[in-house]
């Protein structure tokens, strides 16, 4: 009797992860749980509703956008590096918190607030009464602190912010200008020169002279055919 022999199962169908079918048994009753939940059914989708290429369009479009830089974004002087204006070092550290103010017929200016400070000597007797007048006063202001002044006395501090116009900044120069040297001045350097080598010949002279000299001899050298290594010959 022959042996039978037994089929090999495959080792990859060994392996495979089982199937599972949404459709069937407990899965089934699970998945329409959970889309009546999210308020989902398995029926079309609605007409005039967005579909799933579409979905992801748009959100790869607002992920655009949203990297894209700002284009069209306002001017904020409190992002502009000011070390690069020539400003009034009294009235420099108004600039980062101003703002572009349109004044009409194209004329824009710095607009930025200051905080005006007012002091006064006063009895106790007489504080509330001035404290009151300025507070409620035409220019609004108000009570910042309130100062011991000797025997029966203190100083009524007052603030209030105003708004101030900046000049209008300008752009440190990035290079120094150089005034053209004037005939006048070359001749004077010329005439200077030819009487010191006409005067007596000294030791300082005498090693200026040796040095130009030397110099110059180089400067033939190094011009003549042949002198930079590698440099092809003429003939």
């Amino acid at each position: 009797m022959e042996n039978e022999q037994k089929p090999v199962q495959d080792e990859a169908a060994q392996t495979e992860a089982p199937e599972y079918d949404l459709e069937k048994g407990s899965l089934k009753t699970s998945v329409e749980a959970l889309m009546e939940r999210l308020g989902l059914s398995g029926d079309a989708p609605a007409e005039g509703a967005p579909s799933v290429e579409e979905l992801d369009a748009a959100a790869g479009e607002a992920e655009a956008q949203k990297d894209a830089p700002e284009k069209d974004a306002p001017y904020d002087p409190a992002k502009e590096d000011w070390s690069k204006f020539d400003l009034d070092p009294n009235i420099a550290h108004y600039y980062p918190k101003s703002q572009i103010v349109d004044l009409g017929e194209g004329e824009m200016a710095f607009i930025a607030p200051k905080v005006l400070f007012k002091t006064k000597s006063c009895s106790t007797t007489g504080a509330g009464d001035y404290m009151t007048e300025m507070v409620n006063g035409p220019e609004q202001w108000q009570l910042s602190a309130l100062l011991p002044n000797g025997s029966g006395l203190m100083v009524v501090v007052l603030q209030r912010v105003v708004r101030v116009r900046l000049p209008h900044p300008t752009l440190l120069p990035t290079e120094t200008p150089i005034a053209a040297v004037k005939d006048e001045e070359l001749q004077a350097t010329e005439d200077a020169a030819l009487s010191w080598a006409d005067g007596e010949m000294t030791p300082e002279k005498r090693a200026v002279l040796d040095k130009l000299a030397f110099e110059s001899e180089m400067q033939v050298a190094d011009a003549a055919p042949g002198a930079v290594e590698g440099a092809d010959v003429a003939e």
